[in-house]
């Protein structure tokens, strides 16, 4: 009990009981991965068939991957039909019928921390949700527009205000 919005970190019953929150986070990943572009090497020869044409790429060919345009595709997104519809209930679904998600890469290049950046993540979200109000600032525009460099940002700022909660929700 201490002042207006503390509130103690989520525990791993809060984690377990709240899985939305995770696929909040991966649904918002797969729309607007931070890096939108991958590149890497292909170590051996390979052929893609794409629309009925067969496209070889041989070994030690550099290849880029476009995250946002992958994760974006129909063939790779389950849900209403609109892959650029935000729904975190397709992550609910068997981990064979979830999107493709690249976000932390792919293959022998995976990132190796990204278990704990999803765990620190959910239980961030958890705090966060809990200790802070988040809206928009009234007659701002809510249509981002995207600056991809090295990292995906939005191109002038995010116009979000954050307000403590006055009466904050246990994370416990």
């Amino acid at each position: 009990d201490g002042a207006p919005g503390e509130h103690a970190p989520p525990t791993r019953h809060a984690l377990r009981a709240s899985p939305e929150v995770r696929h909040f986070f991966l649904e918002v990943l797969r729309l607007y991965p931070l890096v939108p572009a991958l590149g890497g090497v292909c170590l051996k020869g390979l052929v893609l068939h794409c629309q009925g044409r067969a496209y070889k790429l041989p070994k030690h060919t550099q290849v880029q991957l476009f995250s946002m345009a992958l994760q974006r595709h129909p063939a790779h997104v389950r849900g209403s039909g609109d892959p650029d519809t935000v729904e975190p209930e397709r992550w609910a679904a068997p981990a064979s019928q979830q999107p493709f998600l690249s976000a932390f890469n792919l293959g022998p290049h995976q990132c190796p921390g990204a278990p704990l950046t999803m765990l620190i993540t959910h239980a961030l979200l958890l705090s966060a949700l809990a200790g802070f109000e988040f809206y928009y600032p009234e007659g701002s525009n809510q249509q981002l527009q995207f600056e991809e460099e090295m990292i995906l940002r939005p191109k002038d700022g995010m116009p979000l205000h954050v307000r403590r909660r006055q009466t904050a929700s246990a994370c416990t």
